[in-house]
């Protein structure tokens, strides 16, 4: 079982789709852990895994599927602009390079896969 600080693996249950904390890659998770550490913001789990079968059937952007479906991903609420900017500082200094701003959340992943960037989202 991972070792987390501020992550337990009800939070994960709780996600959108359920998941557990076992269908996301460690290293991932440890490294979203040290951002939430360095942040003062709680970071809250929208949604974390999610299957292809999944994401087809909720017609998931195609670039996203992956990401999530290898445990890489997660989906933290978020709707203040000042909480926005603290959770985004905390993730890239812990050295996340995907992340992805919207209304009322802020996706982040580690895929390598894929470049490194910044978006806004609708």
């Amino acid at each position: 079982m991972i070792k987390l600080r501020y992550f337990k693996p009800q939070e994960f249950e709780l996600a959108n789709p359920s998941c557990s904390i076992e269908d996301m890659n460690e290293e991932f998770l440890l490294k979203l852990d040290d951002a939430r550490a360095i942040c003062s913001v709680p970071f809250i789990i929208n949604s974390a895994f999610r299957s292809e079968a999944y994401e087809h059937q909720h017609t998931r952007h195609i670039d996203n599927i992956g990401s999530h479906s290898k445990g890489l991903a997660v989906d933290l609420r978020c709707v203040s602009s000042s909480d926005r900017l603290k959770m985004v500082l905390a993730l890239l200094a812990v050295g996340f390079r995907r992340i992805g701003l919207y209304k009322d959340f802020i996706h982040v992943d580690s895929d390598v896969s894929k470049p490194a960037c910044i978006w806004l989202g609708k």
